[in-house]
């Protein structure tokens, strides 16, 4: 939690021109240093994120950029991501259980591609559209529910993208 104390304490040299919008409160969401939002994990603290100090909202950044992983995210909505993630991870980090032999690197990347992709079209949005950093509260809540009600596997979306690209 940031207290007024760290608000106070940003300085120019830790924060750049805004370029990313709060979703709450419409206004100028800063570049700062992870220090600020996660005063107790040093390996963060050097790491960019945009703020919005107001709604205590924030989305970190692609690695080496400035770019945003996504869209910046109060509590209830940290909280959804976790519970997608929670859900969502496993279809595709279990990629082991539904390709035979040895999974390398360029397996798991197909495998989270297969995943995000039977996401999106069981939401019924685009492709490019769907990541979880992108997600607000209510899809969060579908795409936990979809998961849960169909349960599932990586064998399953494996033969789900095949038959898809076969179609």
């Amino acid at each position: 939690m940031v207290t007024e104390h760290q608000v106070s304490m940003v300085s120019p040299a830790i924060v750049a021109r805004p370029s990313v919008v709060c979703p709450y409160c419409e206004c100028p969401a800063p570049l700062v240093r992870g220090k600020l939002i996660y005063p107790r994990w040093p390996d963060l603290w050097e790491k960019p994120f945009y703020m919005c100090i107001a709604d205590r909202a924030w989305v970190g950044c692609h690695e080496g950029t400035a770019k945003p992983l996504g869209r910046l995210a109060d509590s209830a909505l940290r909280q959804a991501k976790q519970s997608v993630h929670s859900a969502f991870d496993p279809l595709w980090q279990a990629a082991h259980d539904a390709y035979e032999g040895a999974v390398s690197d360029r397996v798991y990347r197909i495998a989270r591609h297969r995943a995000y992709a039977w996401l999106a079209a069981h939401l019924g949005i685009a492709r490019d559209e769907c990541h979880v950093g992108m997600f607000d509260v209510t899809t969060c809540t579908r795409a936990v529910d979809l998961i849960r009600t169909l349960a599932p596997t990586p064998k399953t979306i494996r033969a789900w993208a095949k038959a898809r690209r076969g179609a």
